[in-house]
C-alpha cells in the first residue's frame, strides 16, 4: 500500500511539474532604472537545487493542497535578481550561517523584497528583515553572544554582524504581528530567558497561550496519524518537505498586513514567493490589505499608520477599500499600543515626507486623533473632504478657504524641512533629536497665524520676529521686544494645547503622543533667537544652546507671567531631555523653514 501511494505521488508531481514548465508566464516587465553599484564583494550563499516534485493524477497532495501552490514562485529567470541585489553583505552572512549551522530555510521579507520587486536590480538593500523556520532556541545556539532578543509579545532576534544589526524572526512567532515591528519591542535585558520561552505554542494578541489553537493543532495531529498518508509514511517522498516549506510560508504571508509586505525572497533558491499578488501590487504601486480590509484594521489599528507610510514614502496609492477603512476605523487607533503609535508617527514625520504625511492624515481623518490642535487649525482653512480621492498636489490648499495663508505656511515649512532631511546623510540625520524639529514646525505656523491681528505686528510682512542681536537692549528695541513677548505667548498657548493635559478634555479621541520633554525642546528651538538667550556669553559661540543659557532673572527680558510659564518646560526632568541642547545651525535651519517662500 505504501509503495503504491509513493509511486502515485511521484507520478502526479512529475505531471504537474511538466505542465507548469510548459505554461510558464512571460518575463514580467520592469521599469528601467540604472543598475545599483555596491562595490562590495558578494557573499557566497549555498545553492539549493529544486528536485522533481511528486504528483498524483487528481493534482492533490496528502494535505489536499493543489500543486498550483508552486505557481506562486517567481524563478530567477522571471525576476532577474541575485541574492546580493536584495540582501546586504551582513544579512547574507547571517543567512549563510543559519543554513550552515542549522540547515534551516531563511527568507528576506518586508521592504527589501518589496523594493527589489518594484525596482529590480536598481533597488537599494535597506529595511532588511529575515525570517526563518528555526526556533529562537536554535538561533541562540547558532549565534551565541552575538544575538539578543527583544519584544515581549512578539520576539525578534537581533544578530550582531560586524558593524550592523540584522533582524531575524522565527515562523514560530505568533502571526498576529507578522507584518512588521512587534508590539512593545523592548529589550528584556536577559538573553538567557530565551530558553524559557516556549515558542512552539501559538499565542493570542495579548501574548497569552492560545489554548483553542493548541487544541486544534492536537486534533489535526491525531487526524493526520490516522490516515495512511501520515508524515511518518511519506517523509521520504521527494518534494514533500519542499511543499511543507511553501505551506508554512503561505500561512505566514496570509497573516501580514499588506500584499507588498507579504513577499518572501529565498536567497538559496533565488526565488521570490508571492502568495498574495504582492509583486504586481509593488510594480503598480498599490497598497492592498492581505486579509479583508475591515478585519485587518480592527485586528491591528497601527496598520493604518503603516499604510500612510507606504503611500507617503514610496508614492503608493491605497485602494478605495483601504482609504474608506482609514476614515471608518481612525478612532480605533486610540486602543493601540501608545509606544508603537508614537514610534510610527516619529518615523513618518522625520523620514523626509512629513508634508505628504500631514496631507494623508487630513484626508484619512487620522489627524483628528494624532494632531488635534493642527486639525482644529486646518479644518477652517482646507476644503472638506467629500470623496475618497486623496488630493496631494498644489491644489490641496486654495485661497478661497485659506484666506489668511495659515495652511500654506504650515505645509510650506514642512516641505522645506523634508528637503533638508533628504539632503542629510544617514548618520547626520539622527545626530540630534528630530522630534523637537518637526514639533516646532507644527506649532510655530499656528502661533504666527494667531498674531496676524496683533498690534505689535501691524505693518510687518512676517509674524516671525527678527533675531535679537547681542547688542540690542529693551530700551533700544522696544518694538522688537514687544513682538518677541507676543510670539512667546502665542507659542506657549499652542504647546499647551498640544500637550496631553491640553487636549484630553477637549478631544477624548486624541492620542497621548508627546511628552513634556518633546515640547520643551521645541520651545527651546523657537525662542533661541529671542532676547532670553541673546545676553548669554555662549550665544555667539559654536557651542550647543540649552536652557541653562536662558536669562530668567532679568525682568526687562521677559515679563514675570511669561517666565512663570516657561520655567516648567525648562526644568523638565524627563530623562534625556533635562540637558536638551541644539547647535546654532540646527536652530537656524528651523527658522529658515518657517521663512521659506511659497513654491
Amino acid at each position: 500500500m505504501l509503495h503504491t501511494l509513493r509511486r502515485r505521488a511521484r507520478d502526479v508531481a512529475a505531471r504537474a511539474h511538466a505542465t507548469r514548465a510548459s505554461s510558464s508566464a512571460a518575463t514580467r516587465a520592469r521599469t528601467p532604472r540604472a543598475k545599483r553599484v555596491t562595490g562590495v564583494k558578494p557573499v557566497e550563499l549555498p545553492r539549493i537545487e529544486r528536485t522533481n516534485l511528486p504528483a498524483r493524477a487528481d493534482g492533490l497532495t496528502r494535505f489536499n493542497v493543489p500543486h498550483a501552490l508552486y505557481d506562486h514562485i517567481w524563478s530567477a529567470r522571471e525576476h532577474k535578481l541575485t541574492p546580493m541585489d536584495v540582501l546586504s553583505p551582513a544579512a547574507a552572512r547571517v543567512c549563510a550561517e543559519v543554513r550552515r549551522s542549522l540547515g534551516k530555510n531563511v527568507y528576506c521579507v518586508g521592504g527589501a523584497a518589496r523594493d527589489a520587486s518594484r525596482y529590480g536590480t536598481a533597488a537599494e538593500a535597506r529595511d532588511i528583515d529575515l525570517v526563518t523556520d528555526a526556533t529562537y532556541g536554535e538561533i541562540r545556539r547558532a549565534f551565541g553572544r552575538r544575538v539578543r532578543f527583544v519584544g515581549r509579545r512578539f520576539r525578534v532576534a537581533l544578530v550582531r554582524e560586524g558593524d550592523e544589526v540584522v533582524e531575524l524572526a522565527s515562523f514560530s512567532t505568533s502571526v498576529g504581528d507578522a507584518d512588521g515591528a512587534g508590539d512593545d519591542d523592548v529589550d528584556d535585558g536577559n538573553d538567557e530567558n530565551v530558553h524559557d520561552f516556549d515558542d512552539t505554542k501559538p499565542r493570542t494578541a495579548s501574548g497569552e497561550i492560545d489554548f483553542d489553537a493548541v487544541l486544534r493543532r492536537r486534533r489535526g495531529a491525531r487526524t493526520e496519524e490516522e490516515v495512511s498518508t501520515s508524515w511518518k509514511a511519506t517523509k521520504n517522498v521527494d518534494g514533500d518537505g519542499d511543499l511543507l516549506r511553501l505551506v508554512a510560508c503561505k500561512e505566514n504571508a496570509m497573516a501580514r498586513d499588506f500584499t507588498v509586505n507579504a513577499l518572501y525572497y529565498d536567497p538559496f533558491r533565488n526565488e521570490m514567493l508571492d502568495f498574495t499578488g504582492g509583486v504586481y501590487d509593488a510594480i503598480a504601486g498599490i497598497v492592498r490589505c492581505v486579509d479583508d480590509t475591515p478585519k485587518s484594521l480592527r485586528e491591528d489599528p497601527v496598520r493604518m499608520l503603516r499604510a500612510i507610510r507606504l503611500a507617503a514614502r514610496h508614492g503608493f496609492t491605497m485602494t478605495k477599500e483601504l482609504r474608506a477603512g482609514l476614515r471608518a476605523y481612525a478612532p480605533m487607533l486610540k486602543k493601540a499600543s501608545s509606544m508603537r503609535v508614537t514610534q510610527e508617527i516619529r518615523t513618518l514625520m522625520h523620514g523626509g515626507y512629513s508634508e505628504t504625511t500631514m496631507k494623508l492624515f487630513w484626508h484619512s481623518t487620522l489627524m483628528k486623533g494624532i494632531f488635534p490642535t493642527q486639525f482644529d487649525f486646518l479644518v477652517k482653512r482646507l476644503p472638506t473632504a467629500k470623496t475618497l480621492t486623496y488630493e496631494l498636489d498644489s491644489t490641496f490648499t486654495t485661497s478661497k478657504r485659506d484666506v489668511d495663508g495659515g495652511a500654506s505656511l504650515l505645509f510650506n515649512a514642512l516641505k522645506a524641512y523634508d528637503d533638508v532631511v533628504k539632503s542629510r546623510g544617514a548618520a547626520e540625520r539622527h545626530r540630534e533629536r528630530p522630534v523637537a524639529e518637526w514639533l516646532a514646525l507644527l506649532a510655530a505656523p499656528i502661533a504666527m497665524t494667531r498674531l496676524l491681528e496683533h498690534d505689535a505686528f501691524r505693518g510687518v510682512s512676517s509674524t516671525l520676529p527678527a533675531p535679537w542681536r547681542g547688542g540690542a537692549t529693551p530700551e533700544s528695541a522696544p518694538e522688537l521686544l514687544e513682538q518677541w513677548e507676543a510670539f512667546t505667548g502665542a507659542v506657549l498657548d499652542v504647546l499647551e494645547d498640544m500637550s496631553s493635559e491640553g487636549h484630553a478634555s477637549a478631544n477624548p479621541e486624541a492620542l497621548d503622543v508627546f511628552v513634556k520633554g518633546d515640547l520643551s525642546a521645541a520651545l527651546l528651538i523657537l525662542l533661541a533667537h529671542g532676547p532670553m538667550f541673546a545676553l548669554s556669553a555662549k550665544r555667539a559661540s559654536k557651542d550647543a544652546l540649552g536652557w541653562y543659557h536662558a536669562d530668567f532673572l532679568s525682568p526687562r527680558i521677559a515679563s514675570a507671567a511669561l517666565t512663570a510659564r516657561i520655567k516648567p518646560y525648562a526644568k523638565t526632568k524627563k530623562a534625556g531631555w533635562f540637558q536638551a541642547s541644539f547647535y546654532p545651525e540646527d536652530i537656524d535651519l528651523i527658522r529658515a523653514c518657517l521663512a521659506a517662500p511659497k513654491p
